[in-house]
C-alpha cells in the first residue's frame, strides 16, 4: 500500500530469500536501504541477503556501514562474523561473534554461529561447551532445539 515503506521492502526481501529467489531478495533489501539510508538494521539485513547470495565482500561492506551508524549493533557483528567465516578469516569471525555475544547475551544466534565456527576450526570442546550452555538456558528463554541438535550433529553426536 505504501511503496516507500522500507520495512515492507525488507519483509519482501525475507520472503523472497525463503522462496529461493535470492537475487530478488538482494534487490529488495537494496531498495529498503535507498528508502531508509540512515537505518543500521537495513544495512545489516542487506548484509545478510548479500552473504546468502555469495556476495561476501559486499556483505562485509554493508555490515561495516551498519556498524558505522551503531558500533554496538549485535546483528551487524553477527553478519560481519559470518562473512569473515565464509572468507576463512577465522580470527576476525571469532572476534565478531564474541562481540555479538557480549552485546546480546540473551540471544542464542551469535552463540550458535560461534559453535559452528568452532566446528569448522576443529575445536570440538568449544562447540560442546556452547551446546551445553544453550541447553542450560532453555528453562529461562527460548533456545532452538534444532540449533542445539545441529551443533551435536556437526560434532558427529
Amino acid at each position: 500500500m505504501n511503496p516507500s515503506d522500507f520495512q515492507a521492502h525488507l519483509g519482501l526481501a525475507f520472503v523472497l530469500r525463503r522462496t529461493k529467489r535470492a537475487e530478488e531478495a538482494v534487490a529488495e533489501s537494496r531498495r529498503a536501504r535507498e528508502l531508509s539510508p540512515m537505518t543500521p538494521l537495513v544495512f545489516a539485513l542487506e548484509s545478510q541477503m548479500l552473504l546468502r547470495t555469495g556476495h561476501v565482500d559486499d556483505a562485509i561492506l554493508q555490515a561495516q556501514k551498519a556498524l558505522d551508524f551503531e558500533p554496538n549493533f549485535w546483528v551487524a557483528h553477527l553478519h560481519l562474523g559470518s562473512a569473515y567465516a565464509r572468507q576463512k578469516q577465522y580470527d576476525q569471525a571469532t572476534a565478531e561473534f564474541e562481540k555479538a555475544i557480549q552485546l546480546a547475551p540473551e540471544n542464542s544466534r551469535p552463540k550458535i554461529a560461534l559453535a559452528r565456527l568452532f566446528m569448522v576450526r576443529g575445536d570440538h570442546n568449544g562447540a560442546y561447551a556452547i551446546a551445553r550452555e544453550l541447553e542450560s538456558h532453555r528453562s529461562e528463554r527460548f533456545v532452538s532445539l534444532s540449533s542445539i541438535a545441529a551443533i551435536y550433529t556437526g560434532l558427529g553426536n
